[in-house]
């Protein structure tokens, strides 16, 4: 006579045998990790589309001198895809003082340039720059060329720039007519579209090999 032994599994038994809850939690927050990386690569994604080329600009422009600015004025902008801002806190012989939303505190003699002095800007230490510059750079026009050496004490930065060229273009703001300047050094490459009425950014890509990061700022307003 054999004696069988009928087992009972219960579906929870089976569920934790199989498939153990450490696992299922660890792939839910994989999941979850995978489904916020499409969702932040989507949103640069769009924003970078956001700028549309409508066409070349044949006409002879210039932009004069750079944008008027007063204490307490506020750039805002989307910084690949997020809400950014900064406001100018001072204007000085040492340069316009910025703070942004991030904490960065920066003073500029000149936007193509690096700071002469920045504080919590981060990936950068805090440090200071004395600037000397290799030709005029206002007034703007297809074809001006001009560079901007950078003493950080410790190595000189030299940052080529040229006016590449006048597009209209289009933004989440609207369409504008821009001059286009593209800069390089040594590990950046930056390039802003600057609306021919009034010298403002319209839009600016800043690329950084060193750091390895990839900026897009739209202005909003």
């Amino acid at each position: 006579m054999i004696d069988v032994v009928i087992v009972q599994f219960s579906p929870e038994f089976f569920i934790k045998s199989f498939f153990p809850i450490h696992y299922i939690m660890r792939s839910a927050r994989l999941i979850k990790f995978l489904l916020l990386f499409v969702v932040f690569a989507s949103l640069i994604e769009a924003t970078h589309a956001e700028l549309i080329k409508i066409r070349d600009i044949t006409d002879a422009v210039t932009i004069d001198a750079p944008q008027v600015l007063d204490v307490g004025y506020q750039y805002n902008a989307l910084l690949n895809g997020m809400p950014y801002s900064k406001t100018m806190t001072s204007i000085s012989s040492k340069g316009l003082t910025w703070i942004g939303n991030n904490g960065c505190i920066s003073t500029y003699l000149v936007q193509f340039a690096i700071p002469v002095k920045w504080v919590r800007c981060q990936p950068y230490e805090d440090g200071t720059a004395k600037l000397t510059f290799g030709g005029a750079i206002w007034p703007l026009f297809v074809g001006k060329e001009f560079f901007i050496t950078a003493d950080l004490g410790y190595f000189n930065l030299r940052r080529n720039c040229k006016v590449e060229s006048a597009q209209r273009v289009k933004t989440g703001m609207g369409e504008f007519d821009t001059l286009k300047v593209v800069c390089k050094d040594t590990s950046n490459l930056l390039v802003w579209y600057l609306s021919l009425s009034d010298g403002q950014t319209v839009y600016h890509e800043h690329s950084n090999s060193h750091y390895n990061f990839f900026n897009i700022y739209e202005t909003v307003e």
